[in-house]
Order: C-alpha cells, then sequence, then structure tokens
C-alpha cells in the first residue's frame, strides 16, 4: 500500500450508551482514533421509502490493517459520517483494510 493515497484524516468513533437518572439509555458517539486513509465515492442514489425520501451514498474508504475495527464503529471525516457495512481484509494479510460504507446524510 503506497502511502501518497492515504491522505484523508478520519477519526473512528464507537457507541458509547449513556442511562440517565430515569433509566434511559442513549446512544453517544465516542472518538477511538484517528486514522489515514483513502475514501473513494462508489455510488449514489435516492429513493422514497414511506413518504421519505432517504438518500444513500456508498463510500470505499481503505485503511491500514485495523484489528479492532468492527461494523460496530462508524467512521467521522471533516464533518461528515460513514456507517460501515462490511470490512474486507485484503488478501488476509493484516497489512490493508477496504472498508465499504453508506454515508449517513
Amino acid at each position: 500500500m503506497r502511502a501518497g493515497k492515504l491522505r484523508h484524516r478520519v477519526m473512528i468513533q464507537s457507541a458509547v450508551e449513556l442511562q440517565s437518572a430515569s433509566g434511559e439509555i442513549s446512544v453517544t458517539w465516542g472518538n477511538v482514533q484517528k486514522w489515514w486513509a483513502e475514501i473513494s465515492p462508489m455510488t449514489a442514489r435516492e429513493f422514497i421509502s414511506g413518504e421519505q425520501r432517504i438518500a444513500e451514498v456508498s463510500h470505499k474508504i481503505t485503511i491500514r490493517y485495523c484489528s479492532f475495527l468492527t461494523v460496530r464503529h462508524r467512521i467521522e471525516w471533516q464533518g461528515r459520517v460513514f456507517e460501515i457495512s462490511a470490512i474486507l481484509n485484503t488478501d488476509e494479510r493484516n497489512r490493508e483494510q477496504v472498508i465499504m460504507s453508506n454515508e449517513l446524510v
């Protein structure tokens, strides 16, 4: 993997559940670690579901291997948030991961 392609500084985030005094649980996102990445748009589509217009943008995010990363994390970059759909370990060599994601709009 060429380091020059990893030009986007992204933040890996993890969900944190907080319980209020009344017992209500709320989910917030906490920063885990900054990581260098390459972000490439793949497709864009817009559809109507239940009288709501929903936009979905799919991206491929390439990073160096990150052993703790799961689909329960998300990626934030310049105020944009990407939900992780799948993580592919390129050639199963633990050197590079390709993350298939949807931008939350």
